[in-house]
């Protein structure tokens, strides 16, 4: 039987929520951003609602993304190579670039109520940014997990 260290067992548990939750993101983001959805509610106040869902969610991402890039580089920093380390921590600033445009593109849509071509034109602009996003973390969770299981196979 395989047993890992708490901390390891801890980043393959929190790999799991990560996904699970920007799944769900993605999803239900999804659906608010569909042309014709988001540009029938060109009612200022639910474009604004809808707005300020997802600038809700999109932070939230961004602040546990933070958070939790910064619990994997220290738990990796004593376990993995040096060249391993570096590769990681570059894909840890891309998807935090990913998130941070993800953000701007809608701040973009909140500053002022565009019209319906543009709506939605940002509309899918953020839709790809969200799914890109949950493309991108998963990948990168995938292999830091096939990682963690190397460093505890035979522990």
């Amino acid at each position: 039987m395989e047993t890992r260290p708490a901390g390891l067992e801890k980043l393959l548990h929190e790999h799991e929520a990560i996904r699970a939750d920007l799944k769900r993101i993605d999803s239900s983001l999804g659906d608010l951003l569909k042309p014709p959805q988001l540009a029938e509610n060109t009612n200022p106040e639910r474009l604004k609602e809808t707005i300020n869902q997802l600038q809700t969610a999109l932070k939230y991402v961004r602040d546990g993304v933070r958070k939790h890039i910064n619990q994997d580089e220290a738990a990796f920093s004593s376990l993995i190579n040096l060249t391993q380390m570096e590769q990681f921590k570059q894909e840890h600033r891309q998807i935090e670039r990913t998130v941070d445009d993800a953000i701007r593109a809608v701040d973009r849509l909140a500053e002022e109520i565009p019209s319906r071509l543009e709506i939605e034109r940002q509309g899918t602009e953020i839709r790809y940014a969200i799914h890109g996003l949950r493309e991108q973390i998963e990948t990168h969770t995938s292999r830091e997990d096939d990682v963690i299981k190397q460093l505890t196979k035979g522990q």
